[in-house]
């Protein structure tokens, strides 16, 4: 999980515990000749609660970068 932020986002954080496993999604392609219905895309929204965290900045694969409060995570 650090690697993956850091990578997204240039943060450096300690991670110190899961949250939650949120959504894990598969979506498959159109079935192709003698290879089935492959994945196309494998989405997995995990939350962590990590220390150190600063000012973000979206990746080339990110659209946006946000924190919240936990109070705030219901909106």
């Amino acid at each position: 999980m650090a690697r993956e932020l850091r990578e997204e986002t240039g943060l450096t954080v300690r991670v110190i515990e899961l949250i939650e496993c949120l959504i894990e999604f598969i979506w498959r392609a159109r079935p192709e000749p003698r290879k089935g219905r492959r994945a196309r895309f494998h989405y997995v929204i995990v939350d962590y609660l990590c220390n150190g965290l600063r000012e973000a900045v979206a990746g080339s694969d990110v659209t946006e970068v946000a924190f919240a409060s936990e109070e705030e995570l219901g909106e």
